[in-house]
């Protein structure tokens, strides 16, 4: 195991995911907790490196990034669905909000 600094990051070049002073590493929680930023691309280069350390070592996390990357894949793959008019005036009705003019 590597030592700590104050900042609680490790002495390997990427940080220990869930590492704080208070607490022990919760390297999994943590893989939950930001997937959608990592996934996006939307992650500082830190946090992705830390992911990818991460899930080098943890086979359970690797199919959760690799099941929800492909899913979020699939979805944006299809074609954007058309809302029909009669539940798109209905939608507005129930939020009290003006239908936009077609």
């Amino acid at each position: 195991m590597t030592s700590s600094t104050q900042s609680g990051a490790t002495s390997s070049s990427a940080p220990q995911l869930g590492a704080t002073s208070s607490s022990a590493p919760r390297p999994c929680q943590e893989i939950c907790a930001q997937l959608s930023d990592y996934l996006d691309g939307e992650a500082a280069a830190e946090v992705c490196a830390a992911i990818d350390a991460h899930l080098a070592t943890c086979p359970d996390c690797r199919v959760v990034v690799n099941t929800l990357d492909r899913t979020v894949r699939l979805y944006r793959a299809l074609p954007a669905a058309e809302l029909p008019p009669e539940a798109a005036a209905r939608l507005y009705a129930v939020l009290d909000l003006p239908a936009p003019a077609l």
